[in-house]
């Protein structure tokens, strides 16, 4: 997995396939490696490389040094037992996220947060440069967009179950495709449709890309066949074939006698 992953990062070296879009990376190169079909991952495992594949080469560099400079001077160069002590809780976590995916991180970012407070307890920055100053500027703008984000979505969708529901004065929502969150909310938005047009079809690849299961590659492919695009419906076929587990991908097959004919 980690050899197909190094490949979708020379792929895109200067940009990467964007913020936690290791599934995309991951559905774009599966095909030029049978070693990894039948499984699906959106995550790497290691958390370097994810910012690899993230955001390229350049910037994956500097988060991760800016990282490693930031644990080894505040975590592992403490002078009191009781500070060392501390810091080392955190090592499982910085362990475990060079192997596995911690589900999710945020669960983690409490008692690291204590941890960091401890470790930084009687330091002054007055005479260094506010990196984490900026970092918290930055990053501020970011948390209002993914909050205003999810009220948008938890608003679009009360208001879909309304008008499913036919609730007096409920109006059917337009697909909503998040920036920052995740994307089985909009799937859901997506699906309790009454009417689905061409244009939710074709936005449809997108999820497909990052949540590519059974019934979203039936739901895509029927509609490329029916409409005759059959470049895009063998496209899609193949994937799902490399990405569904076995015995989904054999039914998926089986359903799918058209193939034979397109060949």
């Amino acid at each position: 997995m980690w050899g197909m992953l190094i490949d979708s990062v020379l792929d895109k070296p200067w940009i990467g396939y964007g913020f936690n879009n290791t599934a995309i990376a991951n559905f774009e190169l599966v095909n030029e490696f049978p070693i990894n079909w039948n499984r699906f991952t959106a995550h790497s495992h290691n958390i370097a490389l994810d910012f690899f594949v993230w955001f390229g080469i350049p910037l994956g560099i500097f988060l991760t040094v800016f990282l490693v400079h930031l644990f080894y001077q505040h975590f592992f160069l403490q002078k009191k037992m009781q500070d060392k002590l501390i810091a080392y809780t955190a090592i499982p976590l910085l362990v475990h996220s060079m192997l596995e995916f911690p589900l999710h991180y945020a669960y983690f970012l409490i008692p690291i947060s204590f941890i960091m407070g401890s470790c930084w307890k009687g330091k002054s920055f007055s005479n260094q440069i506010y990196l984490n100053q900026i970092l918290i500027i930055y990053c501020l703008p970011i948390g209002i967009l993914m909050t205003k984000e999810y009220l948008n979505l938890e608003s679009s969708l009360t208001e879909q179950r309304f008008y499913i529901n036919n609730f007096s004065n409920s109006k059917e929502q337009e697909i909503i495709f998040p920036q920052f969150l995740d994307l089985p909310t909009s799937q859901f938005n997506f699906l309790v449709k009454k009417e689905i047009t061409k244009e939710d079809y074709l936005e449809m690849e997108n999820l497909v890309k990052n949540y590519p299961t059974y019934r979203n590659f039936h739901f895509l492919c029927d509609y490329f066949l029916k409409n005759g695009e059959y470049k895009k419906f063998l496209l899609y076929y193949e994937k799902a074939l490399a990405l569904l587990n076995k015995e989904e991908a054999r039914i998926f097959e089986n359903s799918y006698e058209a193939k034979k004919k397109l060949d």
